[in-house]
């Protein structure tokens, strides 16, 4: 599983955190399940995520299914929508796309920034949609927090195909969005689902994830360059004909 320390304690973190919430008072009587596994799996999908690892797909899906059902049990439409008819499906994708960067045949990517053109084109674009989709919520759905449910959708949807492509900035839009998530679910949790409470934890230990992320990425993307540095070096130096298949990475 290549897990290190800072993995460990993020894992740990969160299952110590969700079994002292149910020791010290959980109001439904019962222990989480639900919440727990879809943090758990969400939580494995971010650390494999920031390491640059294709198999965050895998538990993407998982977590991304169960954090539906848990939007849909506290009527965040947008929220269940964007898990269940997106967030889901784009891991498939992100998939393939990561099958297409993967470096020497190992399980990680060559990951790269964005121009500052697809930056401020994306960012226009994101605020739009946030606006537009908070003013459907509040209107039709009835949506206790639109602004937030709007902002959250929209920015998942965005990192998410972000980082189906490989582009590092995708850790800054996960810090914006998961600043909004804890003040969302914190909000969600005062009915005291329990569901929520750990959602809400869960987005806690993203944020300290995605500091983790943008390092190791901008580590990957260096490594790239180096390993391509390295590769242009032994073309010029040996004749096309005359290079040894062993020679070359």
């Amino acid at each position: 599983f290549n897990l290190n320390a800072w993995d460990i304690f993020l894992i740990g973190g969160f299952t110590a955190i969700s079994v002292i919430l149910e020791l010290t008072g959980n109001r439904e009587g019962q222990f989480p399940v639900l919440g727990f596994i879809a943090g758990l799996f969400s939580i494995l999908c971010s650390i494999y995520g920031a390491k640059g690892n294709i198999v965050n797909f895998f538990f993407g899906f998982i977590g991304s299914l169960l954090t539906a059902y848990i939007a849909y049990k506290q009527q965040l439409w947008s929220n269940c929508a964007i898990y269940l008819l997106f967030n889901a499906p784009i891991q498939i994708v992100g998939l393939v796309q990561w099958k297409k960067r993967l470096k020497n045949n190992t399980p990680s990517i060559s990951p790269r920034w964005m121009n500052w053109k697809q930056r401020s084109s994306t960012a226009l674009a994101t605020i739009v949609v946030i606006a537009a989709v908070a003013a459907v919520l509040a209107i039709i759905n009835k949506d206790p927090q639109p602004v937030m449910d709007s902002t959250t959708t929209v920015l998942v949807i965005v990192a998410q195909i972000m980082l189906s492509f490989a582009f590092i900035d995708l850790w800054i839009v996960w810090i914006i969005c998961n600043a909004c998530n804890i003040i969302m679910w914190g909000i969600a949790s005062r009915t005291g689902d329990s569901d929520a409470i750990l959602t809400m934890v869960r987005s806690c230990f993203f944020m300290l994830n995605t500091i983790y992320g943008i390092i190791n990425w901008i580590r990957l993307e260096k490594s790239g360059i180096k390993e391509n540095t390295i590769d242009e070096s032994i073309i010029e130096k040996y004749p096309e004909n005359d290079i040894d298949s062993d020679v070359l990475p």
